[in-house]
């Protein structure tokens, strides 16, 4: 199953659009993303990379953790130092990395469902390409991390991910693509905050760390952007198709790394840490209707149209009394996983 004829139509009428979008996105590691007062805490190598006057489009894992050679005693120190800091952050914090690694690492599915969901636009087509290899970037840094560091253990860690990818990820909405840009939109946006809060978690722990993910939340955002403005741009050619589709997804997403063993522990952690919540998932389901204009009047809406978009803007507030009702009913649990060695942690 694919896009229908209607929606190629509609997909190839704001080509120029996305052509435009794609040819200026950059996520450059850019000088200003590391404070002087960080330099010292990148590697030797990557210190002369941040100060190179020769900047590619799209920042690679060596700018930030080359590979070392331990014959030079500048990478021996640093890596002592690297590892002291890495040490200090706590198991519960290792286990969000853990989730965020294994979700960066689902790559082969997503590129073969925008693939399937988005036909043969060749802008969008180009798109993925570029969407596929940053977010492989990601992937590869925060595993050199792990890597590095020794916080997780990484035959686990590899476990799982050979798993996630094994079972394979195939939502139900795969082949259309008006569900495909409100499942994108708002799957950014909760990974961007996802990496956001982790690293904040430890920003005086461990500042190098935070300064990374916080690099990749970046990343993620413009990745929300664009599909969130290519949403917006169709909402207008197709509005009943399109809040037809938002109707079927806002209410709830599965995550990426759904289909991994323990996601719910795995998830349970993670809104106890505050990284990720129902609340942050309705601050960007709320953000969205006000982007895309939902909360307005829109043209060309049917009867059905109008039910949809009734539907939507009731979403934010069924979804807040389903985070309170959880909240109150939530008491203090103990975890164990095997990525952190088998270390059990209690949280509230």
């Amino acid at each position: 199953m694919g896009p229908s004829e209607a929606q190629i139509e509609i997909l190839d009428s704001i080509d120029p659009m996305i052509k435009k979008l794609t040819e200026e996105h950059v996520s450059k590691y850019p000088r200003n993303i590391v404070k002087k007062d960080l330099l010292y805490l990148l590697p030797p190598k990557a210190r002369y990379a941040e100060e190179s006057k020769e900047r590619p489009r799209h920042w690679l894992p060596s700018q930030i953790l080359p590979p070392l050679d331990f014959s030079d005693k500048g990478d021996l120190e640093w890596m002592v130092d690297f590892q002291k800091r890495a040490k200090g952050i706590p198991d519960s914090v290792r286990v969000a990395l853990a989730l965020n690694i294994i979700t960066e690492e689902g790559l082969p599915h997503f590129h073969r469902i925008l693939a399937q969901s988005l036909g043969q636009n060749s802008s969008l087509s180009a798109w993925n390409n570029l969407w596929t290899a940053e977010e492989d970037t990601h992937g590869t840094t925060l595993g050199r991390f792990a890597l590095y560091s020794g916080i997780l253990e990484m035959l686990s860690l590899e476990t799982e991910q050979f798993e996630y990818l094994r079972k394979g990820f195939t939502p139900r909405w795969i082949g259309n693509p008006w569900k495909l840009f409100v499942y994108t939109s708002l799957q950014e946006m909760a990974t961007k905050v996802s990496h956001e809060n982790t690293g904040k978690i430890v920003e005086d722990i461990d500042p190098l760390f935070n300064e990374l993910t916080g690099i990749i939340a970046r990343d993620e955002a413009k990745h929300y952007a664009f599909y969130m403005k290519i949403f917006k741009e169709i909402i207008q050619r197709d509005p009943n198709e399109t809040l037809k589709a938002a109707t079927e997804l806002m209410p709830s997403i599965d995550m990426p790394a759904v289909a991994i063993s323990n996601f719910t522990k795995y998830a349970d952690v993670v809104g106890r840490l505050q990284i990720y919540t129902l609340y942050n998932y309705i601050e960007i389901v709320s953000t969205l209707i006000k982007s895309w204009g939902i909360d307005s009047e829109i043209q060309g809406l049917d009867d059905y149209g109008k039910k949809a978009q009734d539907e939507i803007l009731k979403v934010p507030e069924r979804v807040r009394g389903a985070a309170e009702y959880f909240a109150h009913r939530r008491k203090a649990k103990s975890f164990s996983f095997p990525v952190i060695y088998g270390r059990t942690i209690e949280l509230n």
